[in-house]
């Protein structure tokens, strides 16, 4: 259920997402599958996220990391991570965001795990058009949909970052976030963004 309930959040069908992981966690709650509860309730989060219920979608957000620090599931707990930056993004905790987003960010890149990074990286994509620089936003979301290690649900994500973006944006501005795509590396944005000064940015 928790995989047929993803390829409906992928198509945007956030309601029968919903419907469907409301079952699966009640299935995985009754036999005491933890993992699975624990995705059911990321995913949970994630979709209230996409359809801009932010209370409620930190609310499972919160619960799913519960879960998955409790069974030490570390990749997954990276994942809640990101999506509550996410939602602090919208929320205009800028600062929170990025101490989300950059953890994960550090942590992914010292155990390799290049998807998680490069996921993060959408993150701040999002937190750079908070601060004004939408150009550098545009050419990060240009530069994770792109990057092999970005799939198809981070493809989506740097699309719906990138919707946000280009009506703004003039023909030259486009131009020139393109340009600076082209000279981006996955490993010199780590280091950027590892110096990124938190305590600068006030929510």
């Amino acid at each position: 259920l928790n995989n047929i309930a993803t390829v409906h959040i992928v198509l945007g069908r956030y309601g029968r997402a919903v419907d469907l992981l409301n079952e699966c966690y009640e299935l995985c709650e009754q036999i005491g599958d933890q993992q699975g509860l624990g995705v059911a309730l990321l995913n949970l989060g994630y979709s209230h996220l996409m359809e801009g219920n932010l209370i409620p979608a930190r609310a499972y957000l919160e619960r799913s990391l519960d879960v998955f620090q409790t069974v030490d599931y570390e990749y997954m707990a990276l994942m809640a991570r990101i999506f509550l930056g996410q939602v602090a993004v919208q929320e205009g905790q800028i600062g929170k965001a990025l101490t989300l987003f950059r953890g994960v960010i550090e942590q992914s890149n010292a155990t390799q795990i290049w998807p998680l990074v490069v996921q993060g990286l959408t993150g701040i994509a999002a937190v750079w058009l908070a601060l004004g620089d939408p150009v550098r936003a545009l050419a990060l979301a240009r530069f994770v949909h792109d990057h092999e290690a970005s799939n198809l649900e981070m493809q989506v994500g740097a699309k719906q970052v990138e919707a946000k973006i280009l009506p703004a944006l003039s023909a030259e501005q486009i131009e020139a976030a393109d340009s600076l795509k082209a000279s981006m590396q996955l490993d010199a944005l780590v280091e950027e963004v590892l110096a990124m000064d938190v305590e600068s940015i006030a929510d």
